[in-house]
């Protein structure tokens, strides 16, 4: 029986695919409204019945095969050429997927069946070992209408990633499953453009990451880690988390006290530096981590007002333009996405605390940073994670590329969600702030636990969103409470005792690096022969020749992610391409032909050798460079000099 023999090839091909529903959905197709006629020319066609008895024909009920030629023929060649991936919606009997495929036989393709029992009629009909599964990527079936956001966040996060995509449908499959369709559709463009998004930006910053975390090095030779400072000075003291929501504009008198009379450390965070400084009120640091070119902007009326009395606490993958212009002291927090900075400065060490996670926002990331210090409590101000009347951000919130209007846009206000305020009134929100809160109290809970809820948290943001963990309270209250008396250690900023490295370990270490980029570049010369060779044998090689030849690439590939300089310096750049690439072999592992898995293998890892070796040529080697000329200017005698002026302080 075609169906028994189809389900085996199914089960080789697709083992992710609902073998067992099928067979059900199967048993079911006699009651279905779905039914094959043989069209004019013979050829099996797919039809449904509507309510009305009335026949719709998913294929020509003339000739379904000119039909299909003529579909594929009318979509713009130059936009397939150019793309690296088709998406359909719908397959039917599969003559349009037919037609694409002989037309186009390079081009990778997913199929969406959005029927399950129309899939089924075509296991009964067609037969697949002769479909053209060689670049067929991914099949998904829809069995329920919760298996449509799954398969498309499967789709774009685990599949593609960035690829270039064109989404084909047949009109008979617009029109005869309109009330599927729609829907579909417009979850697949959100899907999409949050993919696009996402992941672009989150390749965007992964290099930037590298490249910041490389070029800071010589920032981080000279200046100190926030964790050098005396501890004393922190634990157990009060201190402000400042952000720039609009109600800490109510709250402008009261952080002034705070700041004239020392009560408790200030720590302004993203913006709200700008909406301090509109009222004179100057931080005891501010905190940073954008590795963005924009994160600059931020500070420029620090750097255009030469203020040079408010130190920046930077993540060493800080966008490196923000530490060449900012004018005041400057303390690093060792971000863990910098791998840079661990390997020159803690080669002997392994203490964790000295590491702060990066987060979605600076918010988040200075809150751990709090924590790891052992403020308390820890008391949040213009922290609104919600709009209050329509607007995002404090008063004195300016940029100079901009004008001033916080309010959020028609088109943002109709993408709000609903929250509780502080106050239990219901506020509008986004999705993204929600997110934000979410990570805010997980973090908050996590440090109640590990000190048996001893630390406490405050939240005094007048009309913002409520964060479990932190109850509201105003600044007049702590005034009669937790903010009594100075607590501010004159010069904080400054360690007592310097912890940098010695300039011998540094030379050792990057003799050791310098090692690795020579190996890495024989490595990855390795690996590409070994990948020409696997492609030379997959047209003619036995499945166990082949199978062998991919072995011994993985294991080449395996010395490439285990290179120190390839770890330190060229990984963190590409994040996305090794996840999409490790997602792609792991189904490649299920493939049962073996010249179809080396063709695969080929292909992708190709791809991935272009990209890294792009990366190291244009990023990773000159920068690297200026790191072996700052070791080489570093001395311990400037280093011990300055730790002598420190101390004198």
């Amino acid at each position: 029986m075609l169906l028994v023999e189809n389900l085996l090839v199914m089960k080789k091909i697709f083992p992710d695919v609902m073998v067992q529903g099928l067979k059900k959905i199967d048993s079911e197709l006699g009651s279905s409204n779905f039914t094959v006629l043989p069209a004019k020319n013979g050829m099996p066609t797919l039809a449904l019945q509507d309510e009305t008895g009335n026949l719709n024909y998913l294929h020509s009920s003339y000739d379904p095969c000119k039909e299909a030629e003529s579909f594929i023929e009318r979509m713009d060649e130059a936009q397939v050429k150019d793309t690296e991936h088709v998406f359909f919606y719908g397959m039917g009997l599969g003559y349009h997927i037919e037609a694409f495929n002989r037309k186009y036989p390079d081009k990778y393709f997913t199929i969406y069946e959005p029927s399950p029992q129309a899939f089924c009629h075509f296991l009964s009909t067609r037969q697949l070992a002769k479909f053209p599964t060689k670049k067929l990527h991914t099949l998904f079936i829809e069995f329920s209408e919760g298996d449509r956001e799954r398969n498309l966040n499967l789709f774009f996060w685990n599949k593609l990633g960035l690829e270039k995509l064109i989404f084909v449908t047949l009109p008979s499959y617009e029109r005869v499953f309109k009330d599927i369709f729609d829907p579909f559709s417009k979850i697949f463009v959100e899907k999409m453009k949050d993919a696009s998004s996402n992941k672009v930006t989150q390749a965007y910053f992964q290099k930037r990451w590298t490249v910041n975390s490389m070029l800071n090095f010589k920032e981080n030779l000279v200046n100190d880690s926030i964790f050098d400072c005396n501890p004393d000075y922190f634990r157990g003291k009060p201190a402000i988390l400042a952000a720039a929501g609009p109600s800490l504009s109510f709250e402008m008198e009261s952080l002034r006290k705070i700041r004239d009379e020392n009560l408790a450390y200030i720590f302004s965070v993203g913006s709200a530096i700008k909406a301090l400084l509109s009222k004179e009120i100057h931080p005891h640091a501010a905190v940073t981590m954008d590795p963005g070119m924009a994160n600059l902007l931020v500070f420029e009326d620090v750097i255009n007002q030469g203020i040079d009395d408010i130190p920046l606490i930077y993540g060493t993958s800080v966008g490196y333009e923000t530490l060449a212009r900012y004018t005041g002291p400057k303390l690093y927090m060792t971000m863990d996405r910098d791998l840079t900075t661990p390997y020159y400065f803690n080669s002997d060490k392994s203490d964790i605390l000295d590491i702060v996670g990066d987060a979605p926002t600076i918010a988040i990331t200075t809150l751990q940073l709090m924590i790891k210090l052992g403020f308390d409590p820890i008391i949040f101000a213009g922290q609104n994670l919600a709009l209050y009347d329509n607007s995002r951000y404090a008063e004195g919130v300016k940029y100079s590329y901009r004008a001033e209007n916080h309010k959020a846009t028609t088109a943002e206000l109709n993408n709000t969600v609903e929250t509780e305020d502080v106050f239990g009134n219901k506020i509008q929100t986004f999705q993204s702030f929600v997110f934000s809160r979410k990570i805010m109290e997980a973090h908050i809970s996590s440090c109640k636990t590990a000190s048996k809820g001893e630390r406490a948290f405050i939240n005094t943001t007048r009309f913002g969103a409520k964060i479990d963990g932190a109850p509201y309270k105003t600044f007049e209250e702590l005034f009669e409470t937790d903010l009594q008396k100075p607590v501010v250690q004159q010069n904080w900023y400054i360690p007592a005792v310097k912890n940098k490295p010695l300039k011998k370990n540094l030379e050792m270490l990057d003799e050791k690096m310098n090692n690795e980029l020579e190996r890495l570049w024989e490595i990855i010369d390795a690996a590409e022969q070994q990948l020409a060779h696997v492609k030379k044998i997959s047209k003619y090689g036995s499945s166990r020749t082949i199978n062998d030849e991919l072995i011994r690439f993985d294991n080449i590939f395996n010395k490439i992610l285990n290179n120190s300089f390839y770890k330190c310096h060229v990984a963190s750049m590409l994040m996305v391409e090794l996840s999409i690439i490790n997602n792609r072999t792991q189904k490649m592992r299920t493939e049962r032909q073996f010249s179809v898995r080396a063709e695969k293998t080929v292909y992708e890892f190709s791809r991935f050798f272009e990209e890294m070796k792009h990366d190291i040529n244009k990023y990773s080697k000159p920068i690297y460079a200026q790191i072996r000329e700052a070791i080489a200017n570093y001395s311990d005698e400037a280093a011990s000099e300055t730790d002598r002026e420190a101390t004198e302080c």
